[in-house]
């Protein structure tokens, strides 16, 4: 990235809301290998993680808007930060498609790093959302704010990733896509044009 402001307005843009190619080339674009992604739900360590988990929120939301308020990059001490406000459907729960959706108020942090090549990427992602930081984790009887802040956030984390994956292997999987297309030139193939239906063929399997 060398244009910050540019760069990174077109880098959430196409995480947010980009088709999964877009998203996928711009993970790949702007994150380090080992980067890191803290927000108040969860903790997602390495590309693949944050790739999850950025699939799964776009795929629940359809036509997310996003708001920049501000960005103020510090190159000297590689660290950006960007205030957004996004306005979230969620296609699934009637109540935010009739209201328009939520608006989230996110107060980003980014720590930048330089790679070998001589680029410059993220390292790390701390999305805050300060009122619900507040009530989680600092008002709340200690053992409960502990839990959610130490506990609860990795493990999540791991799972919205590992989801926003395993949804994406499925829909776009090349294995998928090889099998069915097999499957629809066997139908058409020589036994079932001769009469002979290839599913009622004995088939050998080699010990």
């Amino acid at each position: 990235m060398q244009n910050l402001d540019q760069d990174l307005k077109r880098a959430f843009q196409e995480a947010l809301q980009g088709d999964h190619r877009q998203r996928r080339d711009c993970i790949n674009k702007v994150f380090t290998d080992d980067a890191s992604f803290w927000h108040i739900a969860h903790i997602a360590d390495g590309k693949e993680d944050i790739w999850g988990i950025y699939q799964l929120w776009a795929g629940n939301n359809r036509k997310i808007g996003i708001e920049f308020l501000r960005i103020v990059p510090d190159p000297q001490r590689k660290v950006v930060v960007v205030d957004i406000l996004e306005h979230c459907h969620i296609w699934w729960n009637p109540l935010f498609t009739f209201t328009g959706g939520p608006v989230v108020y996110l107060h980003t942090i980014l720590e930048l790093k330089h790679t070998a090549e001589g680029k410059m990427k993220i390292s790390h992602q701390y999305d805050h959302t300060m009122w619900l930081e507040s009530l989680l984790y600092y008002n709340l009887p200690h053992q409960i704010g502990h839990f959610f802040k130490n506990q609860y956030r990795p493990f999540i984390g791991r799972v919205y990733a590992t989801a926003g994956n395993w949804i994406y292997d499925i829909l776009h999987s090349t294995y998928v896509k090889t099998v069915l297309a097999q499957i629809h030139a066997v139908s058409k193939s020589a036994p079932h044009d001769l009469g002979l239906d290839w599913r009622q063929q004995e088939i050998t399997i080699p010990a």
